[in-house]
């Protein structure tokens, strides 16, 4: 079964789709919908002639695809966890825990990874457990009152990643 293709609408109603076929860049003018939580489903044509069914998402920061080993604590717990970060974004994170382990929503948490920009930097960030599906964990980074969430070498990592990682 193939997998989705999820495209990100930026603040500007904007979205940049890569034909499959022939790797012609488009963007899509999206009109703003009121309530927009769920992907909307969409039909588009490439110029190329080959047709795309491709799923529209509103995020306040877009997701990287990533494919990274890290570890994460819950919080009042002292055994760590692996994990396998797999999509990462200016406001948080999914991962993969293992076989036999167990994520609950509302849990906070500590996670650890290692990103590769112009040097390798190791980042630890507190994070509020937002969703689980089977293995699969969804959090969002998390701050104190008073506390600062901007980390510019964690932007600077972030917009540097490639794809290979």
């Amino acid at each position: 079964m193939a997998r989705k293709k999820r495209i990100f609408v930026d603040a500007d109603d904007r979205a940049w789709f890569v034909c499959r076929e022939c790797g012609a860049v488009t963007t899509l003018q999206v009109p703003r919908r009121s309530g927009w939580s769920t992907p909307l489903r969409e039909r588009f044509r490439c110029s190329c002639g080959r047709s795309h069914i491709v799923y529209l998402e509103h995020r306040v920061s877009t997701r990287r695809e990533v494919c990274l080993p890290g570890t994460y604590r819950t919080e009042g717990e002292a055994a760590v966890h692996q994990m396998t970060v797999r999509n990462l974004s200016r406001t948080g994170l999914a991962f993969d825990i293992g076989e036999g382990e167990r994520a609950v929503p509302g849990t906070r948490a500590v996670v650890e990874l290692e990103l590769t920009h112009a040097e390798r930097t190791r980042f630890v960030k507190q994070v509020l457990v937002s969703w689980v599906n089977g293995r699969r964990v969804g959090a969002e980074f998390w701050v104190g009152e008073g506390e600062d969430a901007y980390d510019p070498r964690y932007d600077l990592a972030l917009a540097q990643l490639t794809a290979t990682e």
